[in-house]
C-alpha cells in the first residue's frame, strides 16, 4: 500500500475498525485511543500532528437516536488551529453545528465505506471518497482529499457528505430486507433463491452486494453500522418533521429475523 505520512503527519483518535484500517494505510500515523493496546501516542502527541482523523464511535442512544457524546468530547478537547477530519458517521448537521461551536478548529466531514472483512483494503483502494466542506473553511475539502487514497471523489456540502453515509446504509439495509423476504417466497414455492439472484445479478445496474441471506448462520440487519444508522436517520428525521416511512417498515420487518 502507498504510504503518504513522509510527506504529511497523521494523527488518529479511535483506533478501532476506521482508524486501525487509517493507520494501516498510513504507516507513521500516530493513533490514539481509551484501549492502551490500540494506542500508540499519548492524546497530545497524535494532536500534534498535521491531520486528525476522528473515528470514535457514534452508538445507537435512547430511543433510537445516535449517541454522539464520544464525537463531542474528542472535538472538545482537540486543541485550536487543528485540522480535523470526521470519520465517524453522524447525523446531518452535526459537523456544521461543531464548527459553528469551535471556529477557531478546522472540521471536514468524509465518511467511511468500509466493509469489517476487507477494511484496510477498501480504506486503502476505495470506490469513492467523500469529502464535506463547513462553511467557514470550504477549502479545507480540497486540501483533505488530496490526502487521501487516491478514488472517485465528491467534494460537497459536510451536510451533503453525511447524508451520502445514511443513504447509503440505509439503502444496504433495504436490499437485505428485500433479498431476505424474497428468499423466504422462494423457499415456499420450492425455488433455489439462488438461481434467482444469479440471474438478478447479471444485470448491471443491479448491485450484487447484500443479497447474501446467511451471515454466520444468522439472518437480517445485523452488525454494528446498519441497525444503529436506520434508527438514527429515523430519528432525526422525525425531529424535523419526516416521516421515513419505508425505512421505518425495514426496520420493523427486521425484527422476525433478530428473534
Amino acid at each position: 500500500m502507498p504510504d503518504y505520512t513522509d510527506k504529511y503527519s497523521i494523527g488518529i483518535i479511535g483506533g478501532g475498525m476506521v482508524g486501525s484500517a487509517a493507520k494501516q494505510y498510513y504507516k507513521n500515523a500516530r493513533v490514539y485511543d481509551l484501549d492502551p493496546k490500540l494506542a500508540t501516542h499519548s492524546f497530545e502527541e497524535v494532536c500534534e500532528q498535521d491531520y486528525i482523523f476522528v473515528s470514535v464511535p457514534t452508538p445507537m442512544g435512547e430511543g433510537g437516536k445516535i449517541n454522539l457524546t464520544a464525537v463531542e468530547e474528542t472535538i472538545e478537547k482537540i486543541p485550536e488551529g487543528k485540522k480535523i477530519i470526521l470519520k465517524s458517521t453522524v447525523v446531518p448537521g452535526t459537523t456544521e453545528r461543531l464548527q459553528e461551536k469551535y471556529p477557531n478548529k478546522m472540521l471536514a466531514y468524509c465518511p467511511e465505506f468500509l466493509t469489517a472483512k476487507f477494511a484496510a483494503e477498501d480504506f486503502a483502494y476505495p470506490d469513492k471518497n467523500v469529502v464535506g466542506y463547513t462553511k467557514k473553511y470550504p477549502d479545507l475539502a480540497k486540501e483533505v482529499a488530496e490526502i487521501l487514497p487516491k478514488g472517485n471523489t465528491l467534494i460537497c456540502k459536510a451536510t451533503e457528505a453525511e447524508m451520502i453515509k445514511y443513504t447509503t446504509n440505509s439503502y444496504y439495509a433495504m436490499k437485505v430486507i428485500f433479498a431476505n423476504e424474497l428468499y423466504d417466497l422462494c423457499q415456499a414455492l420450492g425455488i433455489d433463491y439462488e438461481m434467482v439472484h444469479k440471474g438478478m445479478a447479471l444485470d448491471k445496474r443491479i448491485n450484487d452486494s447484500h443479497f447474501q441471506i446467511f451471515f454466520d448462520g444468522k439472518r437480517g440487519v445485523r452488525g454494528a453500522c446498519l441497525p444503529k444508522d436506520t434508527a438514527a436517520i429515523v430519528e432525526r428525521a422525525k425531529e424535523l418533521g419526516v416521516d421515513l416511512s419505508l425505512i421505518r417498515q425495514v426496520i420493523e420487518a427486521n425484527k422476525k429475523y433478530m428473534s
